[in-house]
């Protein structure tokens, strides 16, 4: 499932699965559990709640609720429509009503009533994240502008210049965490580099968050924190150097226009770094994936807005 944008809203006749609004409300007879209008709150308990955290059973008159091909016994979002199945996770919910896609869980929580899990919720002890934007790059959605070659492949995009290259989410947004996963395949040239932008708001005006090679010819990077313009770029925060390796990788970041702050995290190996910075003058703005002399391939991207 690509290009799906998962936001609070109602349906005009109230719904199991509808996602409660941003005050953490449903229409009646719904109530909001875990960030999902349902009609009984579910347990927490993965073998017996249904993917909705509904305890009631569906309309047996109704085999496929959502119309969807799949039978509502077997369908992993019985009230939202998703012919693909799309599981990224692999947990008991799938793309579509799952409010963390990307992170497998057995037991779900919401603490804020936003419809963020509290997994993957930047600020989860505060209502009014959104998940804007989520890919799976089964396919590569025509509105994501890209440099480059991006290949689709199975369940990724695989990216093989050894240029710069680019992928551009259309986004504009002054709060903002984002987040690819994936992996590194090769390192097939010099000044090597995969980083994770957010702000942009010309084609080199921009805070990022970036491995970046230090050594030339031997692939150890740095997470660095760069604000850059059209003339300069500077490298406000760094890390520790770790040891990029042919391996899956996760690059998160969160950036705050208001307060000028830049926040990355990554992980590798099962080793994880953070960084923290200011960044004076940093922008709302779109959100890109870059990378020269770094053959990749992307699983995942995930854009979650904030108030």
């Amino acid at each position: 499932m690509s290009g799906l944008v998962l936001a609070s809203c109602f349906h005009p006749s109230p719904q199991p699965g509808t996602l409660c609004s941003e005050r953490g409300t449903c229409p009646d007879p719904l109530i909001c559990d875990q960030g999902v209008c349902v009609l009984t709150p579910g347990t927490g308990d993965a073998a017996t709640d249904s993917p909705f955290g509904v305890d009631a059973p569906l309309d047996d008159s109704n085999p496929d609720v959502d119309g969807d091909g799949r039978a509502n016994d077997v369908d992993n979002c019985p009230t939202m429509s998703n012919a693909d199945q799309h599981n990224e996770d692999g947990d008991a919910r799938g793309d579509v009503c799952d409010l963390c896609p990307h992170v497998s869980q057995v037991a779900f929580a919401n603490g804020d009533g936003d419809g963020v899990d509290d997994a993957c919720d930047p600020f989860p002890a505060a209502a009014g994240d959104a998940i804007v934007r989520f890919e799976t790059f089964t396919t590569l959605p025509a509105d994501l502008t890209r440099t480059g070659t991006w290949t689709v492949s199975g369940d990724e995009v695989l990216q093989t210049a050894t240029g710069l290259t680019r992928l551009l989410v259309p986004v504009n947004l002054a709060k903002v965490t984002a987040e690819i996963g994936g992996r590194i395949i090769t390192f097939p040239g010099t000044s090597r580099e995969l980083k994770i932008v957010a702000g942009e708001t010309a084609p080199s005006e921009w805070s990022s968050c970036a491995f970046d090679d230090t050594d030339g010819a031997i692939p150890k990077y740095v997470v660095e924190i760069e604000k850059e313009t059209a003339t300069n770029t500077v490298i406000v925060g760094e890390t520790s150097r770790m040891r990029m390796t042919a391996a899956p990788f996760m690059l998160r970041i969160r950036a705050d226009s208001a307060a000028d702050t830049i926040a990355c995290t990554t992980t590798q190996n099962g080793a994880g770094t953070a960084a923290n910075a200011s960044v004076a003058g940093h922008n709302a703005g779109a959100v890109e994936v870059m990378a020269r002399s770094t053959t990749f391939g992307l699983s995942y991207l995930i854009v979650i807005s904030s108030p």
